[in-house]
């Protein structure tokens, strides 16, 4: 082909406010059905209202103690849907739904301009039905927040290149994707802008494009991305000397090497999570994708290799080509532009998107399955051309995907609302009941645990006393709540937090007031001895409180 190479598509104004409001209602209308889900749930949005009730927005608190196992992008955005919205469960989970809408709105975008608006709309489609996509817009941590900025960056980086590529204007574009990359970092670290620039250089190593891999590096965009990101962090290590060696060192670095953290998992975990969560698209992909193989293999043997076919292969993948059944010889067997909008372009960027995701977070032992939705986007891209792949095959099996869609988006829908019925762990119930009968002022204990939800749902505006044996050594080896908290002690002056005591010491602490509440697991009352025998006022899911005075301790008058 000769002439020059075809741009980016312009998308209808009308479309994409659809598009964009269409998206956000989808993965909002269901956030605010359930309770808060411990312990992730309610340990992010119990920060964030913490924040709303003290009044400290920089500084993330836990319990009234600086907490910096995270940056403060989720609270942020938790604490003006709360301010705005309310405190409820909503507001609660405005980041992921946030962070869910901004990955499905990108990657629309990118396809739309380069692939296509077909392709670009059964993507979206294919990625809003996805349960796993679905749900983790709705669940209250870092993970669909920080997918969907290292979703941004990375959209807007392509198409920084591809405008670079056909003669467009295109340093605007990409001094946004760095400062895109600069919100991934106040998501959740250095994984902003490591793990996007990663799947560009991978992909533009594969494509041999070594000049578009030094035209990245563009000092204007890094100061962009410093600008956005730096500040909070230089103030935190202002405020606090230890802060960066454990914000990246600790939180980054060890987590990423270390066995000694949750959910401890073998190397073909992720492989099969997708698997697993993506089953409704499989079909699609392998109807489209293998059904076009061998319809193209077919119609060469039927023509001959002399005036080639409606497919083509490049790196071992069946490719459309730009030509078709009225095309001219010459436009059929010659490759279509590099850049144009051929779906087929991105492929290799798919591929490489799928495949660094999945072998980065593969790496570690410690595996969540939300850490790995960031590869889900590309998953649906590819889905999406399988499906164009389908439409000249029988009326059957174009039905037959549009209904597995369907029943896809109704397993999601039907999932929230199942635990919206039945939820899982939560004091939601305890804490209203905390919040009924308590007075201002009256101090509250837990024994042996500290529900991370508890102070949300009960609006209290002080932190409480936790009781536990804080010396023993064999907290900061496990991961859980105990560890937080003690590691908050780091950052408290003088390395002293006055809020955790000692659970030998929690009797004569009830002395010193004249109204207590105690909460601890129904199970460890009868263990206790000046507990075992005080009735509670309330038991829910396995949780008691307390309501006690001195006398009931047996305190001197």
């Amino acid at each position: 082909m000769s002439g020059r190479v075809p741009g980016p598509a312009r998308l209808p104004r009308r479309e994409m406010l659809l598009a964009l409001l269409g998206t956000l209602v989808w993965l909002a209308w269901s956030a605010g059905l359930r309770a808060l889900e411990l312990p992730d749930e309610g340990r992010y949005v119990g920060v964030a209202w913490e924040a709303i009730r003290g009044g400290r927005w920089l500084e993330p608190l836990l319990n009234g103690q600086p907490f910096f196992h995270k940056p403060p992008l989720f609270y942020w955005i938790t604490e003006i849907a709360m301010s705005l919205f309310g405190v409820n469960q909503l507001a609660g989970r405005a980041a992921p739904v946030l962070g869910g809408w901004l990955a499905a709105v990108s990657l629309y975008l990118l396809l739309y301009r380069w692939a296509g608006a077909t392709i670009a709309r059964v993507a979206l489609a294919v990625l809003l039905a996805l349960p796993m996509f679905f749900l983790g817009a709705q669940y209250a941590n870092l993970d669909m927040l920080v997918a969907g900025c290292i979703t941004a960056t990375l959209a807007l980086t392509v198409d920084a290149l591809l405008r670079r590529r056909v003669g467009l204007p295109w340093r605007a574009t990409l001094l946004a994707a760095y400062a895109s990359a600069g919100v991934g970092i106040l998501a959740k670290g250095l994984i902003g802008i490591v793990l996007p620039g990663l799947i560009v250089v991978v992909w533009l190593l594969a494509l041999r494009r070594w000049r578009d891999i030094l035209a990245l590096l563009w000092l204007p965009g890094i100061a962009a991305m410093l600008a956005v990101a730096a500040p909070w962090y230089a103030l935190m290590q202002q405020r606090h000397p230890e802060f960066l060696h454990f914000f990246f060192v600790v939180q980054h670095l060890q987590r990423f090497a270390s066995t000694g953290f949750n959910n401890v998992q073998p190397f073909w975990f992720f492989p099969a999570v997708l698997l697993v969560f993506h089953l409704p698209a499989l079909p699609w992909l392998a109807l489209g994708w293998g059904g076009a193989r061998r319809r193209g293999a077919r119609a060469r043997q039927l023509a001959g290799a002399d005036i080639g076919d409606e497919y083509g292969d490049q790196g071992g993948i069946g490719v459309l080509t730009a030509g078709g059944p009225g095309a001219s010889f010459a436009a059929r067997t010659e490759a279509p532009p590099e850049d144009s909008a051929d779906p087929h372009r991105l492929i290799p960027l798919l591929l490489s998107w799928l495949t660094v995701v999945v072998a980065f977070f593969s790496l570690p032992q410690s595996k969540l399955v939300g850490y790995i939705l960031p590869a889900v986007p590309p998953i649906a891209a590819l889905t999406a051309i399988g499906w164009q792949r389908l439409l000249p095959t029988s009326r059957m099996v174009r039905r037959a995907a549009v209904a597995t869609l369907l029943l896809s988006a109704l397993a999601g829908v039907a999932i929230v609302i199942t635990l919206a019925v039945s939820p899982h762990r939560n004091t939601r119930e305890l804490a209203r009941d905390l919040a009924a009968w308590r007075a201002d002022g009256e101090p509250i204990f837990s024994l042996g645990r500290y529900d991370y939800d508890l102070p949300f749902y009960a609006r209290l505006r002080e932190p409480m006393v936790v009781a536990e044996d804080w010396s023993d050594p064999e907290i900061l080896t496990h991961d859980n709540w105990r560890k937080e908290l003690a590691e908050t002690r780091d950052f408290a002056p003088g390395g002293r937090a006055p809020l955790l005591i000692d659970e030998k010491t929690l009797p004569a602490a009830l002395c010193a007031h004249p109204v207590n509440w105690v909460i601890a697991a129904s199970r460890d009352a009868p263990a206790t001895p000046w507990l075992k025998d005080l009735p509670s006022v309330s038991t829910r899911r396995g949780v008691s409180l307390w309501r006690i005075t001195p006398v009931m301790v047996g305190c001197p008058r």
